[in-house]
């Protein structure tokens, strides 16, 4: 892609984010993206294809952005289990405050038509790797209740799931 290209592109999906945090997917115009980017309606379809498939692509950016606070997550899950609900609040937390429009990306994604939560699925699926075995551990401590059917992303522990679709069973 030519450097002018990849500004442009680049433009399209901060403009996108910005549009699609405040009204989703089905409330953000292709034609307010391209106007907020000084982009042209046909270079946003060129670059993406749709406005559905723009707004999966932000919604893995954002995801993307979101995952590089990994690290620190994994290494605050290296402490005592019984703090879990303590770490994983003040993770979510520091989270929102560095990516405030990631939730309501997410918030979006769940109440729009179009299964974008399949899209998120799988993105979702390493915050789990580094919560399941700090959650087995706490649970084998004792610092989690043991029930039936009890799973680090089940809806009995809403937090760490950070894109459970309401539509799913």
């Amino acid at each position: 892609m030519q450097k002018r290209a990849e500004i442009t592109h680049g433009n399209i999906l901060k403009a996108a984010r910005k549009l699609f945090a405040k009204y989703g997917c089905h409330g953000a115009s292709v034609d307010k993206i391209a106007n907020l980017a000084k982009a042209n309606k046909q270079r946003v379809h060129a670059y993406f294809g749709s406005k559905s498939k723009l707004f999966e692509t932000v919604l893995i950016d954002a995801y993307k952005e979101t995952n590089r606070g990994e690290a620190d997550l994994r290494r605050a899950l290296n402490a005592d289990p019984t703090e879990l609900t303590r770490t994983l609040l003040s993770h979510f937390i520091n989270l929102h405050r560095k990516h405030p429009d990631f939730w309501r990306l997410i918030t979006w994604a769940n109440l729009e038509d179009e299964p974008f939560h399949k899209t998120v699925k799988n993105i979702n699926a390493g915050i789990m790797e580094i919560v399941r075995p700090f959650f087995e551990k706490a649970k084998k401590r004792g610092a989690i209740p043991i029930r039936r059917g009890l799973k680090p992303d089940s809806t009995s522990i809403p937090v760490p799931n950070r894109c459970r679709p309401c539509a799913t069973s």
